[in-house]
């Protein structure tokens, strides 16, 4: 008899005492061995391919299964048709980790080059078409054959800077037709069941700029010039507050000139405190950099003590728009030959950290070692070590897998997948190429 089940006899004197029927019933049900009633399935929950038949359910599972049930059902996608993912290579693990229920709605675009056959490859660019989908830290496996719909297809300013900030999406100045920088800012509302259109941003940007960036830090957007060569404005960059309606001048670095031998080579946001780090290469030195800081509350810079550092030997310019920043960390996902790598750059212990990463389909794609290209996915964070990286296949399907990062012992990046989705995209005119995502983002839904 199992451990714990009260004998006959002391059953009997319960009923003597008083004690109710319904109590005796459910100290009856204690009778199921502890091992069967671990290994029963609970209700509501996903399949997960990664949990072994007959193995004890995670925590994760019941205390999130409701959630899990109530988002089964994806808004753009409708009743979604399941299957098992699974990579030969790659080894899954099991998730003893609880993570929140909350909803994460990625947004990406890509290039809608059939938009504008009448205007040349160029200008094309500036056609897109956004999509967008939903997802959780803690998924499973998921296969969703229903062809994704987009949300906005249309053209936008070429060389514009994207962000996403609450429930929009921005894009800052950019070039006209005649290749002249621009001023103007357009917001897209996302949120489900609202009209999406881009409209005005009021006021316009302070400088025209085109080839630039923007990064969102503390609720207001940041837009910069890339470097030097691509410089169209009189100041590096500037703020704009959506609340406040108001764009205010940022000082520029310490060794942004425009005729600077010293390019700027990383910009990444970080928060607690929040603060902008830019790094501008050495002359004469690949391998250095001259790393500041600057402070937005003190609103100055400064240099980070050291000051210079040492890059990672894949370091290159195409990383200036490129960094995810987690904490003191920063990440780039790079590939060296057929093998994704994904860098690590810890600011505060000055340690350049690197691991494989196994399972990306877009590792059997022609690519450049020197600029980049398509072979290269989007990487986003979803919450503590889980990131997800999004890739177009070659099978037109939009590839999501989710990975847990950790740091080893022996200076190196331990990544272990935790779980894939593949959603149907529309199929690419030119065979054997897969969509680029010109630009994904993500906005946790509240």
């Amino acid at each position: 008899m199992e451990e714990g089940i009260p004998k006959k006899g002391k059953m009997k004197c319960f009923r003597e005492e008083g004690i109710p029927k319904k109590r005796k019933e459910r100290t009856s049900a204690k009778k199921m061995p502890l091992k069967d009633f671990m290994n029963r399935s609970p209700p509501h929950t996903f399949s997960d391919s990664s949990t072994e038949e007959g193995s004890p359910p995670t925590k994760e599972k019941l205390k999130y299964s409701m959630d899990a049930d109530k988002y089964y059902v994806d808004r753009h996608l409708g009743l979604a048709a399941t299957a098992t993912l699974f990579h030969p290579r790659v080894s899954r693990r099991r998730d003893h980790k609880i993570f929140s229920p909350c909803a994460y709605d990625i947004f990406f675009c890509v290039p809608s080059f059939e938009a504008r056959d009448d205007e040349d490859v160029v200008n094309a660019w500036g056609a897109l078409k956004w999509y967008t989908i939903t997802i959780h830290a803690n998924g499973s496996d998921k296969v969703y054959p229903k062809q994704l719909i987009p949300f906005w297809n249309g053209i936008i300013p070429l060389s514009s800077a994207l962000a996403a900030l609450d429930s929009h999406l921005y894009c800052f100045g950019g070039m006209n037709y005649s290749h002249e920088p621009l001023r103007q800012g357009y917001k897209l509302r996302v949120n489900p069941g609202m009209a999406k259109e881009w409209v005005r941003v009021s006021p316009p940007m302070i400088s025209k700029r085109c080839n630039t960036a923007a990064s969102v830090l503390g609720g207001k957007i940041y837009v910069r010039n890339y470097f030097p060569p691509h410089h169209t404005a009189d100041s590096w960059s500037e703020v704009f507050d959506p609340v406040n309606r108001k764009w205010e001048t940022l000082p520029n670095p310490p060794s942004y000139h425009h005729d600077s031998l010293m390019p700027l080579i990383i910009y990444a946001v970080l928060e607690n405190p929040d603060r902008i780090i830019v790094a501008f290469s050495v002359p004469k030195d690949t391998s250095s950099a001259i790393f500041y800081e600057y402070s937005v509350h003190d609103r100055s810079w400064k240099e980070l003590a050291p000051a210079r550092r040492k890059l990672h030997p894949m370091c290159r310019m195409d990383w200036l728009e490129r960094p995810l920043s987690v904490g003191n960390t920063l990440y780039w996902i790079e590939r060296k030959h057929d093998v994704h790598i994904l860098i690590a750059y810890d600011l505060k212990l000055d340690v350049w950290l690197e691991g494989r990463v196994e399972g990306l389909e877009s590792s059997c794609l022609s690519y450049c070692e020197v600029t980049g290209g398509p072979g290269l996915p989007s990487l986003v964070h979803l919450e503590r070590e889980r990131f997800c990286f999004l890739e177009c296949t070659l099978a037109d399907y939009l590839h999501c897998m989710a990975v847990d990062v950790s740091r080893m012992n022996d200076g190196t990046l331990g990544i272990s997948v935790a779980w894939e989705h593949k959603y149907k995209v529309e199929p690419k005119l030119r065979k054997g190429i897969p969509h680029v995502l010109t630009y994904c983002t993500k906005i946790v839904r509240k």
